[in-house]
């Protein structure tokens, strides 16, 4: 499976920084997945895609195949923070 940054959708100030999770094929970028952060599943959503793994990192799985009924607007958001170079900055 591949691996993506996503960015869980959470209030708490320590976890704002995005995890490198497997995603199913098909996910796209701006899309809602369900993700493991602890003992807690909450929603994140899909930054960055084709990423590499962390050293020394083991990598979980993100449930669920993209959630795209209701996140055109995190879609639209993640696409307005491309970079010069296309990606996420």
């Amino acid at each position: 499976m591949p691996l993506a940054e996503i960015y869980p959708l959470v209030t708490a100030r320590a976890l704002a920084r995005m995890f490198t999770y497997e995603v199913a094929e098909g996910v796209e970028r701006g899309d809602i997945v369900s993700i493991r952060l602890g003992s807690r599943s909450v929603r994140g959503v899909v930054v960055k895609l084709g990423v590499e793994s962390p050293a020394g990192v083991e990598i979980s799985a993100a449930g669920g195949n993209g959630d795209r009924r209701n996140n055109g607007g995190f879609r639209n958001l993640v696409r307005s923070q491309r970079g010069k170079d296309g990606e996420c900055d």
